[in-house]
This record gives C-alpha cells, structure tokens and sequence, in this order.
C-alpha cells in the first residue's frame, strides 16, 4: 500500500493528504514534510550515511544522519524515531531529538524539520536491514563541509547545503 502524507501550501498552511507518488511527481504545487536528523557526538563528530545504491533519489550519496517522510497523521517527533530504527537500527526516545528549524526544498516539494541528536554511538552500534542505507561514517565538520560540496553528496539544493552546515555548525559551536 502506497504512502499517505500530509500537503501544505509554500507557508506550511495544511492543504488535505495525497499519495507519495503525487507528492513526487514532477510539478504537485504542494509540499509535504520531511525529518532530516544529524546526530553529532561528544567529539563534535557529525554521523553521515550514504544512502543504498538501489534508492530512487540520490543512489549512493552522502547523506544527513537519517532522514524520510512524515506520514499523514504522524508527529515530526515520532517520524524521527521511526526513521532511526529503520535506517540505522536506533530508537532514541522522542526528548532526545532538538528541534532546529525547518528549510524549504523547492526541487523536492518538501518542507524538511532539521533536528539534531547529541549522542555517543559507535559504528557497530548501527544496523541496516531495510536496503536504505549502505554505510554511515563519523566526520568533523571540516569534512563535512567538503562533503557537502562535493559531488559524492546528495544533490540537494545550494540553500538546503547552506542550511544544513549553518545548522550543524551552531550545535557544535554552541
């Protein structure tokens, strides 16, 4: 069964629900939401992962930490668990999660909720069953960045780039 999600208008207005095949078509005139999680570490390392080689946007790509579609109905917070234990095999409870605003991907029709999670995880800790991720990586924000930029990187919008390094850097800066 197909994916339900909530639409909005550009301001974030609540429009009805509509398929995740609508919402992924070329031109939907509607946005609908998204979780993006960076989990950063006591070292002030950012976890990245790289997507499977069998996901339809972005195959192979460096990525945020997590990430993935809020259904119709479903809280931003419990997306956000949800995501975790799918793609990296870790439930965090929904307190750990900080909220840290949200960016508008226009290419995408998505209106991304950035949060971040303070956490000491180690490599092995992570578990990929589901055929979304292909591996994840401990980075400092100087790689990051450089990562970003690069073209092993998901290619998201220059304003969503720019958002995510402003938002990393302000949790690991303080």
């Amino acid at each position: 069964m197909e994916e339900i999600f909530d639409i909005y208008d550009e301001n974030g207005n609540f429009l009805g629900v509509k398929e995740k095949s609508f919402c992924h078509s070329k031109s939907p005139n509607c946005y609908h939401k998204t979780v993006w999680i960076w989990i950063i570490n006591s070292k002030n390392e950012i976890l990245t992962q790289k997507r499977a080689k069998t996901k339809k946007l972005f195959p192979s790509k460096w990525d945020n930490s997590c990430a993935g579609h809020i259904r119709a109905g479903e809280l931003a917070l419990e997306a956000c668990v949800r995501e975790m234990r799918e793609e990296i095999g870790i439930s965090p409870p929904q307190s750990r999660f900080i909220f840290q605003g949200e960016v508008k991907l226009n290419s995408l029709w998505e209106l991304a909720q950035f949060y971040v999670v303070r956490a000491d995880y180690d490599i092995s800790d992570f578990v990929f069953e589901d055929n979304e991720v292909e591996a994840v990586k401990w980075v400092t924000y100087d790689e990051l960045e450089r990562l970003v930029w690069s073209d092993e990187f998901s290619a998201h919008e220059y304003a969503a780039k720019s958002y995510i390094l402003e938002m990393v850097k302000k949790n690991i800066e303080g």
